[in-house]
């Protein structure tokens, strides 16, 4: 699952809300994709939200995350394997790149 948020500062840049969107939606793309080329894994969705606060106060785009979920049995084991979270951060790093190619993003 990944998360684009709205800011909750008062007086955030209107431009990070189109930018948040964006880096999810690479991230959508690129890590899912990196992690089947590791094993099948389900794709990502995207879910736009002000109940984040981890991330709410972001003064660049920001974006959270989420490959797997431990007490999850099958998600467990794949956290406890190197390539799989090689490939997570393969994913990631291909996301990145994507998103600061992008001019209007």
């Amino acid at each position: 699952m990944i998360y684009s948020h709205r800011s909750y500062l008062k007086d955030a840049p209107a431009h990070l809300e189109p930018r948040n969107a964006c880096l999810a939606r690479n991230l959508a793309r690129a890590v899912p994709s990196a992690i089947r080329m590791d094993r099948p894994w389900s794709a990502a969705a995207i879910s736009a939200s002000d109940d984040y606060g981890e991330n709410g106060y972001a003064l660049m785009p920001a974006a959270i995350l989420e490959v797997a979920f431990h007490t999850n049995a099958t998600d467990g084991a794949a956290l406890q394997q190197p390539s799989f979270r090689e490939a997570v951060a393969r994913g990631v790093v291909t996301a990145l790149e994507a998103f600061f190619q992008q001019p209007n993003c």
